[in-house]
């Protein structure tokens, strides 16, 4: 209780859990937080989402929780989306992180990543051999079986999971986006690869770009002042030469941006002259 009374104090956003808990110390840590008014995001408890909602949990972090909620009990399915939209919990998949190490991508598409042409070289060198080197050592564990036991298996996943996540943003659940770190997940950049997977999966483009802005702004409740673009909020803008709602892919196109009433010209935030 006093580690969250002075996340409190220090006005932390929200406590996140990471895992290792037992039961009785899970509920004294949600117990905690309600009683200090701070809200408890994060990995799954016991990784049931049924579990978290009912722990009063305000945010799930990556899809596996959600997709084995629904394969668990796809009728029940339903009432727990429900649940968790009368509570207004969060549900952030984190796709990106998980489809390069689904290994369906190559190493080339990866590269190709938006963002990774301005990546220094020793970090893509880096990213390449932890790429590699899980690769490596998932093949040398599967052998024959690495296409069909994994691959597939994965492949099997995240069309299942798509369905879900398409029905999450239909039931105007308060869905977030992030592409979480690790290897060709450029911090602000891979946001774009994200919002591509929430395209596959189905997602209309006003959809996944409200999940990046809007509601990442209720979430944290600063949707009085930021998070759509409305007289009297704050005028912090991305400037785009095309509009994402005609293609999502458009929101790599930036000219500027706008941060608390100063310009920066994309060339600029790259640190490339504007004479060249």
């Amino acid at each position: 209780a006093d580690l969250i009374f002075q996340a409190k104090i220090k006005k932390y956003d929200f406590i996140k859990y990471l895992g290792g808990l037992k039961s009785k110390n899970m509920n004294h840590l949600s117990q905690s937080c309600y009683e200090y008014k701070i809200p408890l995001a994060g990995h799954a408890y016991n990784k049931s989402l049924e579990e978290s909602v009912d722990l009063d949990f305000v945010s799930i972090e990556h899809y596996q929780p959600v997709l084995a909620a629904y394969e668990n009990n796809a009728e029940k399915f339903p009432a727990l989306l429900k649940k968790m939209k009368d509570k207004n919990v969060a549900v952030c998949p984190t796709l990106s992180f998980y489809y390069t190490y689904s290994f369906l991508q190559d190493e080339t598409q990866l590269l190709a990543h938006n963002g990774m042409s301005i990546v220094a070289n020793s970090v893509k060198e880096q990213w390449q051999k932890e790429y590699n080197e899980a690769l490596t050592a998932t093949k040398e564990q599967l052998k024959e079986e690495f296409d069909t036991k994994y691959k597939s298996v994965y492949q099997k996943k995240f069309a299942v999971f798509n369905t879900v996540l398409k029905q999450i943003a239909d039931e105007n659940m308060l869905l977030l986006l992030s592409a979480d770190e690790g290897p060709f997940n450029v911090p602000g950049f891979s946001m774009a690869e994200e919002m591509k997977l929430y395209s596959k999966a189905g997602l209309d483009n006003y959809q996944i770009i409200k999940a990046a802005t809007y509601n990442a702004a209720v979430f944290l409740t600063c949707d009085k002042n930021t998070g759509s673009i409305q007289e009297g909020k704050r005028a912090n803008l991305i400037l785009l030469n095309a509009n994402p709602l005609e293609n999502i892919e458009n929101i790599q196109k930036v000219e500027g941006t706008i941060l608390n009433g100063k310009y920066y010209s994309q060339k600029e935030l790259l640190g490339i002259s504007s004479t060249k």
